[in-house]
């Protein structure tokens, strides 16, 4: 359900919200949680869908599936859960962890996340792969 006070937002031709989390890691338990909020009854997940929105999830994928998923052309809007540093992010967490995205000229599909939002909920990675994902599409993160 919407939260109250909320209007339901249409989606645009049929729009798609694609949901990633990465919630297998030894960070006792906080990213697990955080996954199974945004999947439980009325959380995260159910509010996109009860908008109206088309909802595609992901647990732990590689990055060739995210960026198969996001190049599909009805995917307007990504919201990954996981780790990050200020220049990547991980599917399991710290400096030591398996990454998943990371910035910089040909670590990613540019086009894949071209004219797409994407929000990443994890440590940190708005300082740089943040502005890297933004690219020539937007000059600022707001």
């Amino acid at each position: 359900m919407p939260r109250q006070g909320r209007k339901p937002v249409a989606p645009p031709n049929g729009r798609t919200v694609l949901c990633v989390d990465c919630p297998y890691d030894n960070d006792g338990g906080i990213s697990a949680k955080i996954c199974q909020k945004r999947r439980e009854p009325g959380g995260l997940y159910d509010q996109i869908r009860a908008m109206g929105w088309t909802t595609v999830v992901l647990l732990n994928p590689t990055l060739n599936s995210l960026e198969t998923a996001l190049r599909d052309p009805s995917v307007a809007f990504a919201t990954a859960s996981g780790h990050g540093l200020a220049d990547r992010f991980f599917l399991s967490s710290g400096g030591g962890g398996e990454q998943l995205l990371l910035a910089g000229r040909g670590n990613y599909d540019r086009q894949a996340v071209n004219n797409k939002i994407i929000h990443l909920f994890a440590c940190s990675t708005g300082q740089t792969l943040g502005y890297d994902l933004v690219g020539p599409d937007m000059d600022q993160i707001g």
